[in-house]
């Protein structure tokens, strides 16, 4: 019988050790602290947990994700009895050490978030306010860390959101991702330097509005589902601009990307876009990994002789501005290209022509620097209405993209008329390209 026990008591540890994985609490800030400020920081924060107060399931719990989250090698037992033997050193110590650092506001924010999980007690907060304190958070700091923990506590996005008209001095910046993360929908920072939108799921993002313009910051977006079927989106200037698990549906618009340092697309989802998806002008990085893109095209509008028709990824990369950027490295890997096409309403010609397409003429722009393409296919994509002309240089699934150095590995389609293939115009319709009247 105690051996049934004991291995039930085994089993159960080992899950709660297993939750205490999945859900960490990674704060690459508190992270990043060497291993003697983490010593200090974790034995400071457990004597928190254990001031005028018998810890909770919940506070052990919440204690063990964020020990998970800083890699510490200590555990939750190792840490509480420490802070037990704490003496008045390690405060001063402590103070020293977290004064003047980030690390100090995450430090409010946990404890804040401990002490709401066990007794809450007075001697209890009136021991964390102290440490607070001296650690120099002013009051209306510590106003807005009081509302992000409410937020964190009741699970609610309208309190989180409800705590930036307190944003002030060292706050501003902070990023609380890592502790709203299974519940909030929508832009968890937001500062005219960087913008950060994220949901828990595609689902619960339904509804959420996004601007769809973008200049001077660096912006991401996290597993939403977001409607680009009322207007282009226009990225200017930026530093990053990363969207990561979304699935998004297009329609007659593109985004357009200007001038942007780099671009990281990541496990997407693209549909039904009619224009491009995607047009890049001046960028210096371009990634995109583990992406679909789906009945994706381009019905060119207008063409002259020296045209090319790109039809889901077009990379500008001609000189002419006097800030020019050039393209410096692409690279597609693991991505599946289904359904993918060029079209035109009438029957135009050519001179080249592809579903992924660089603009270069020679004389104009500069190879890449290096391009990689591994492990991407290209499914029942063509082309419609669309002819080569007599001099037709390139036509394929790839076509106009040169680098310095190129890495080219397991890819289905290259730059090749046979694998590539004439729509007819049942399949176009069935791709939901309305505009061709066909």
């Amino acid at each position: 019988m105690e051996t049934i026990q004991g291995h039930k008591e085994l089993l159960l540890r080992e899950m709660e050790e297993i939750k205490g994985e999945e859900y960490a609490v990674r704060n690459p800030v508190t992270a990043a602290m060497d291993e003697y400020a983490k010593s200090l920081y974790l034995k400071v924060l457990c004597s928190v947990v254990q001031y005028g107060n018998t810890p909770s399931e919940m506070q052990i719990l919440y204690l063990k994700r964020i020990l998970k989250g800083m890699d510490s090698g200590d555990t939750q037992e190792e840490c509480l009895r420490k802070a037990l033997e704490m003496e008045g050193s390690d405060i001063r110590e402590f103070v020293n050490v977290m004064k003047d650092k980030e690390a100090r506001y995450y430090f409010a924010l946990e404890g804040l978030l401990l002490a709401g999980l066990g007794e809450r007690s007075r001697d209890n907060y009136e021991y964390l306010g102290e440490l607070m304190g001296i650690l120099g958070l002013s009051g209306r700091e510590l106003e807005y860390l009081c509302q992000v923990a409410k937020s964190v506590l009741l699970q609610q996005t309208a309190v989180f959101d409800s705590a930036r008209s307190l944003t002030c001095g060292g706050v501003e910046a902070l990023d609380f991702l890592p502790y709203v993360r299974e519940y909030y929908c929508g832009a968890v920072v937001n500062l005219n330097g960087r913008k950060q939108y994220y949901a828990p799921d595609q689902e619960t993002s339904k509804g959420m509005i996004l601007p769809n313009e973008y200049r001077n910051c660096d912006v991401s977006f996290e597993n939403l589902a977001i409607d680009m079927t009322k207007a282009h989106w226009l990225f200017t200037r930026c530093g990053e601009v990363r969207f990561r698990n979304c699935r998004i549906e297009g329609g007659n618009y593109v985004i357009r990307m200007s001038h942007i340092k780099r671009v990281v697309v990541e496990n997407c989802v693209f549909r039904h876009f009619t224009d491009r998806v995607l047009e890049m002008e001046q960028g210096e990085e371009l990634e995109i990994v583990g992406s679909e893109f789906l009945s994706c095209g381009c019905i060119l509008k207008w063409l002259h002789d020296y045209d090319i028709g790109g039809g889901v990824l077009y990379c500008d990369n001609s000189k002419g501005a006097n800030d020019y950027v050039p393209l410096r490295s692409v690279l597609l890997k693991d991505n599946k290209f289904w359904k993918c096409y060029v079209a035109s309403g009438k029957c135009e010609y050519v001179q080249k022509m592809g579903i992924i397409m660089s603009y270069h003429s020679g004389l104009t722009t500069e190879k890449i620097e290096k391009m990689t393409l591994i492990r991407n296919e290209f499914l029942e994509c063509g082309w419609h209405n669309i002819r080569p002309k007599a001099y037709c240089t390139e036509y394929g699934m790839i076509c106009n993209l040169y680098a310095k150095e190129e890495i080219l590995e397991g890819n289905t389609g290259r730059k090749n008329l046979k694998d590539i293939k004439e729509l007819t115009a049942e399949e176009i319709r069935e791709l939901r390209v309305e505009e061709l009247g066909t």
